[in-house]
């Protein structure tokens, strides 16, 4: 035996059984600990579980009872105070819905408690007379819903008696005062639906009963007597109403009374419950305050015997390792000719030291791939530096230090370094004014949010990662470009936006116009005097002047009508040139730098004039008194959005005081301009933008403070060289004859001023508000014309109504009308159009040419 005990303990052991013995030790000892934490704390656990259920029972019990008993005196009361029909089905439901509720709640107490609880039974006793009152209220409720139900219908009835003596009264011509009688009773009754069934509401109206006159016609005596009938059973019911309602009135005090005395009762039990909750807390806590000593000293043994058998693997292990430790480090140092000791061990030691040498040979071997990596380090397009624990720089490549235009002889050897650099610089946040500080380069982004700097006109996106070191590696990304690009899309839609707004407002504008003008057109000037006439003519040019503003505005918003051709665009020039010259003082120039054999191009010329004319004009005010005025047409090659073109473009070049960067940001948006007040209404330059925008061509401005702007059509070429012809004569006006004509137009005051209008020159007008309106007169009627706005509040708008009538009904003229031209124009095809505002005479030359 005591041979046994000596090989055990003189048997040489492999590290790996020693280490293995040694964990599964302390598994034992911390499986004895935690065995005995248990065992204390699911007895714990136990008594605390039981604690909370019972706690959170009455607190739940309390919290549903208190909520219960509260949402029925709320739907109680607002039981008691609804009448209408829906409003009294919902609060019943909700009302049912609730007390079925507490009835449950009820039921669950009177299983939960003894019945030696005199509190409970209190509560108990109380619900219950809360639930019979409740019943009854419901039941009084839906009393007093029948009784309302019932005087409404009589009144009705009544009013239906009264309007069939007043036909019968008018067919047997009857006095006035009879007549004005019986619809001062209509009107009380009428009153009395809309009011509280009081019953001496109605014993007023019955008593005027007495002071209206008796016919000797049958129908009326008849009818007399239904409405007197209808009264006397209308009284009865509202005296059974007012019974009903002090009723209710009663229930639901008695119900609010209740539910007082049902939350005060509950929160007493609740208390009750609380401290016995407190004292069974105070014994769980000292039972395992028991439990915490006797695991504390359980701990403290296991510590110690942990400490011993430590110290032996320490000699049996660490020794060893430490021979293997030094070696390794004059590794670490570059000593290439160290050797790792151990290696003929046959143990795990002797494994890890043969590791190791392996280890040494593929450290070799990583030293080349690191040179290549470094070379690919240098080669990256993107600036990459990386900074250590305290944010020195360790290294960096060409692209960081030529992004940034960094000087050999002052390099950056540290975060703050940088950070400095940046600081002289002027160097801010793009998009603010936030200044660059070392915070800001560590702080770690969402990769969609990178922070962007702005350093040396130069945008750089700065990214960084974490190194599990606590370094950085940072990466500079040039930005200029790309941002460029982004504020030329973001300008792009914001004036696109703008269009769409100002397009809008000039189309309800134009409707309001219609209207105005409209009505002045119909004032007949026979019978006015001169100064009435002059006021009136003042009146009309106003209105005009009006519709010119709208019609610009639709020029900047793209949805102006257009009347395109194929166009030369230096003998325009020539001719624009000449007309300039005479207006401008002899102070300033007109210049013509014209390029040769320019292509023709498809545009429309009236408006070109115009938008070259406002150029002009701009640039003499920037002239201010002197200098030179330039127009220069040249042929190029155009990079579009996604594509390239070739396109004419012209500019308007001058020698004036320029713009700033701001300015030209706001250039082409209405009603902005630089002038003094009353000088420009600030359309003229948004009426260029959007007609060239229109007719699918770019506007660019160059522009320097005190060295002069420049102003650049880009315009499409013309696709053909065949001119469109627009017709120029006037076609002769027919004598109207009385013809039929069906006028769709939503909006109410124009649609009257039109059917004036129409009327006026002899058309027979029956007015429509919506499509469906029309269908359903066509399919009974014949018509000569229909005249239709394209906007309309119906399903049908006007374009859908025009094909669907061409289609059933082909003999009828069509015509539509709109303030939104353009976009209009495109989608009604063939059918004419009519712009509004129009006068008289224009909306008679375009039907007697239809």
């Amino acid at each position: 035996m005591w041979n046994f005990i000596t090989s055990i303990f003189t048997k040489r052991y492999t590290v790996k059984l020693k280490l293995t013995l040694f964990v599964v030790t302390a598994i034992c000892l911390v499986g004895l600990i935690s065995l005995s934490a248990i065992i204390g704390l699911n007895n714990s656990s136990r008594s605390l579980s039981d604690l909370r259920e019972n706690a959170l029972n009455h607190i739940f019990s309390s919290m549903t009872l208190g909520v219960k008993t509260s949402q029925i005196a709320t739907y109680s009361l607002r039981l008691s105070q609804t009448i209408r029909a829906l409003e009294y089905k919902e609060a019943s439901e909700q009302l049912e819905q609730h007390i079925q509720q507490l009835h449950q709640q009820l039921s669950y107490l009177e299983n939960t408690y003894t019945d030696e609880d005199q509190q409970l039974e209190n509560i108990v006793q109380s619900i219950k007379i809360l639930e019979k009152s409740v019943k009854e209220l419901l039941n009084q409720a839906y009393q007093r819903h029948i009784a309302n139900t019932t005087i409404i219908s009589k009144l009705n009835q009544s009013l239906l008696h009264l309007r069939h003596i007043k036909r019968f009264t008018e067919q047997t011509s009857q006095s006035s005062l009879y007549l004005s009688r019986l619809d001062k009773i209509e009107r009380l009754i009428e009153d009395a639906t809309m009011s509280a069934y009081n019953p001496s509401t109605f014993l007023s109206i019955q008593a005027i009963f007495s002071v209206i006159p008796k016919s000797d016609e049958t129908t009326i005596i008849h009818e007399w007597q239904n409405v007197e009938n209808q009264f006397d059973q209308i009284i009865n019911q509202a005296n059974e109403l007012s019974k009903i309602n002090l009723r209710i009135l009663f229930l639901t005090n008695q119900i609010d009374a209740l539910v007082k005395q049902i939350d005060l009762n509950y929160s007493q039990l609740a208390l009750q419950q609380t401290q016995e909750t407190k004292e069974i807390y105070t014994l769980v806590q000292k039972d395992i305050s028991q439990h915490i000593y006797a695991i504390c000293l359980l701990a403290f043994f296991i510590i110690m015997l942990v400490i011993i058998l430590g110290k032996y693997i320490h000699k049996l292990v660490g020794i060893r390792l430490s021979s293997i430790t030094q070696a390794l480090i004059h590794l670490s140092q570059g000593d290439k000719t160290a050797t790792v000791p151990q290696q003929h061990r046959q143990d795990e030691i002797g494994d890890l030291a043969r590791a190791f040498d392996i280890f040494h040979q593929n450290v070799m071997r990583l030293d080349q791939t690191d040179a290549l990596l470094r070379q690919t380090f240098l080669a990256m397009r993107d600036g990459l530096a990386v900074f250590d624990h305290q944010k020195q720089l360790i290294s960096y490549n060409v692209q960081f230090a030529t992004l940034l235009n960094i000087p050999i002889d002052k390099p950056i050897t540290s975060l703050l370094g940088l950070t400095h650099y940046f600081q002289q610089h002027n160097a801010t946040v793009y998009g603010g004014e936030q200044h660059v500080d070392i915070p800001l380069l560590q702080e770690i982004r969402n990769p969609q949010e990178p922070l962007e700097i702005q350093c040396n006109q130069s945008i750089f996106e700065w990214r960084i990662s974490q190194l599990q070191s606590g370094g950085i590696v940072a990466v500079l990304i040039d930005r200029t470009q790309r941002k460029k690009l982004e504020n030329d899309l973001a300008h792009s839609q914001k004036m696109r936006t703008i269009g769409q707004l100002t397009g809008g407002i000039a189309h309800d504008f134009n409707n309001l116009l219609a209207v105005i003008i409209g009505n002045l057109d119909l004032i007949n000037t026979e019978n006015l005097s001169e100064k009435q006439i002059k006021r009136l003519q003042n009146a009309i040019k106003a209105a005009e002047n009006s519709a010119t503003l709208t019609q610009r505005l639709l020029a900047y918003a793209r949805k102006q009508p257009l009347h395109p051709s194929v166009l030369e665009i230096n003998p325009l020039l020539r001719d624009l040139a000449d007309l300039v010259e005479h207006s401008l003082p002899p102070t300033i120039k007109v210049r013509l730098n014209l390029g040769k054999d320019l292509p023709p191009v498809y545009i429309d010329k009236n408006q070109l004039e115009t938008a070259l004319v406002n150029l002009v004009v701009n640039a003499k005010d920037a002239l201010e008194g002197s200098g030179d005025i330039t127009i220069q047409s040249t042929q190029l090659l155009v990079q579009r959005t996604e594509r390239q073109e070739q396109m004419v473009q012209i500019s308007v070049i001058d020698n004036g005081k320029g713009m700033d960067v701001s300015t030209q940001k706001q250039i082409f948006e209405p009603f902005f301009t630089t002038k003094k007040n009353g000088k420009g209404s600030g359309l003229g330059l948004s009426m260029v933008y959007g007609f060239i925008r229109q007719s699918k061509g770019r506007v660019l401005v160059e522009s320097e403070v005190n060295k002069g702007t420049t102003m650049m059509l880009q315009i499409p070429l013309a696709k053909t060289l065949q001119k469109i012809p627009t017709p120029t004569e006037d076609i002769a006006v027919k004598p109207s004859l009385q013809k039929s004509l069906l006028l769709v137009e939503d909006q109410k005051i124009l649609r009257e001023t039109l059917t004036d209008q129409l009327t006026q020159i002899d058309y027979h007008v029956v007015g429509f508000e919506t499509a469906e309106q029309v269908i359903d007169y066509l399919s009974q009627h014949s018509v000569d014309y229909l005249l239709s706005d394209i906007v309309l509040s119906g399903k049908i708008n006007g374009i859908e109504l025009v094909k669907i009538v061409e289609e059933q009904y082909p003999t009828i003229k069509l015509l539509l009308m709109t303030g939104n031209h353009t976009m209009n124009i495109e989608k009604a095809l063939h059918t004419p159009i009519v712009n509004k505002p129009f006068k008289l005479n224009e909306l008679q030359h375009i039907l007697n040419t239809l």
